[in-house]
């Protein structure tokens, strides 16, 4: 599962749909801290605080790793 999101973010990203990239990112991420790797998962964060500070499903998702 973790190779098609790196796969699905590489063609957002080549495509420059940065909606498509910003979603497979979070799913990335949730995948990591399902995967009880919330230290991964908290360096991730810390670009997306800079780029869209007040995203909701970012927010959720700092919260899960907090947890």
């Amino acid at each position: 599962m973790a190779q098609s999101v790196t796969r699905a973010l590489t063609l957002a990203a080549k495509l420059e749909r940065a909606e498509y990239f910003v979603f497979f990112k979070k799913v990335q991420i949730k995948l990591l801290i399902d995967a009880g790797e919330k230290e991964k998962a908290k360096l991730e964060f810390a670009d997306w605080d800079e780029i869209i500070p007040d995203d909701e499903d970012f927010k959720k998702l700092k919260s899960m790793v907090s947890a």
